[in-house]
């Protein structure tokens, strides 16, 4: 047993974690907002091969669309232009592997390890939230929330008036980096693989499919929409698609003006 699942679980984040990878890219000025990258439906990497989801191809796209399309062969392509602390620490400028304490906050609260890696398979599968990379739904919900705090990395409380405190204090995200992410996420919803939640208004987010040992995959959604940011994980779904539909639904329910 790890405890209670959305605060101290340790799950593979899967393609959510490519809000991390794209931003420490953009940030590092190894790949430019618009520049055009391969899509192959298959690719070898530094000694790993990584395939997309059912081995879809798109040719040669701008980094927007690899991303709202989910291109796990393009995210391995620019993974390995990075530094090795790169994933590292752009996960901490968002709060992903920072700990947090508060008064009513579990004490064992858990948001993620993304861990060093050099040039190599490893790297590679990082880069898509496999291997060794982990988060729990709390810590997808502080990158999420942390995004759209303009970069600045949050600080997570229960109780209104106390707020809480980190063990680091990270820089935050470069504003045109937050920028571009903002609207990679806006056309996934739009025209990428979460238009089954383009119906909430402004929502901008990341789906993401985590496999796990020989079990079905378990599904990922993170979103963003006015002053509301959303983390849904639901074990053992097998695609992103439960979670979508959870966060549009539960989006909906509350109602949230677009930003």
């Amino acid at each position: 047993q790890q405890g209670p699942v959305s605060m101290q679980g340790h799950f593979p984040p899967g393609s959510t974690f490519k809000i991390v990878t794209t931003g420490a890219a953009l940030q590092a000025g190894v790949v430019g907002p618009e520049e055009v990258l391969p899509c192959p439906g298959v690719i070898s990497i530094s000694g790993r091969t990584i395939p997309n989801d059912d081995e879809f191809a798109l040719g040669e796209v701008p980094l927007n669309t690899a991303f709202a399309r989910s291109c796990n062969t393009t995210q391995a392509v620019i993974s390995d232009r990075l530094e090795p602390s790169a994933m590292t620490d752009t996960a901490a400028q968002l709060g992903l592997g920072v700990g947090f304490s508060a008064p009513g906050l579990d004490a064992n609260a858990f948001t993620g390890s993304v861990p060093v890696t050099e040039r190599g398979p490893a790297r590679v599968e990082a880069s898509i939230g496999q291997g060794e990379v982990l988060a729990s739904p709390f810590g997808m919900a502080v990158l999420t929330a942390s995004l759209a705090n303009s970069g600045q990395m949050i600080q997570p409380h229960v109780i209104q008036g106390m707020p809480g405190t980190a063990d680091a204090s990270p820089p935050p995200l470069p504003q045109n980096v937050v920028d571009d992410l903002r609207r990679y996420m806006v056309q996934t919803v739009e025209s990428g693989t979460a238009t089954a939640a383009s119906s909430v208004p402004g929502l901008g987010g990341k789906t993401g499919t985590a496999e796990v040992g020989n079990g079905p995959a378990h599904g990922w959604f993170v979103g963003i929409t006015g002053d509301v940011a959303v983390a849904v994980l639901i074990e053992g779904a097998d695609s992103s698609g439960p979670a979508v539909s959870m966060a549009a639904d539960f989006l909906t329910s509350a109602g949230q003006p677009a930003a």
